[in-house]
């Protein structure tokens, strides 16, 4: 006799949840936030952030008129670019010198002093 037919079971298989721009780009600086140190930011984290507002660090540079390596490189170390950098803080929503406080931590220290001042 045949072994008693078993129907297979369906996953679940919800729609998926569609975000506003607005939830986006919180969540990429969330996850560009985990990266932040006192020290350079590490660039998985960036590249992360950028990974979920939906797009690469190759279309951004499109985009923005860039070389198609100028966000790596940047990124990298191997050709920083103040244009560059401050573009990617843009996208991620934080401050480039928060990012790159090695490089910009002097913006961040006159800022302080700025509202220390004015408090």
């Amino acid at each position: 006799m045949n072994a008693p037919y078993r129907k297979r079971s369906r996953r679940n298989h919800s729609t998926p949840v569609r975000r506003t721009d607005e939830q986006r780009r919180a969540e990429a600086r969330r996850v560009a936030e985990i990266g932040l140190n006192e020290h350079d930011i590490d660039p998985v984290f960036v590249v992360a952030a950028v990974a979920v507002l939906g797009t690469s660090l190759s279309e951004l540079s499109r985009r923005h008129g860039l070389g198609r390596n100028a966000l790596q490189q940047a990124l990298s170390g191997t050709r920083p670019s103040r244009r560059v950098e401050m573009m990617i803080g843009r996208v991620v929503g934080i401050n480039a010198a928060a990012l790159w406080p090695d490089r910009y931590g002097h913006i961040l220290d006159r800022a302080a002093k700025t509202s220390k001042e004015a408090a």
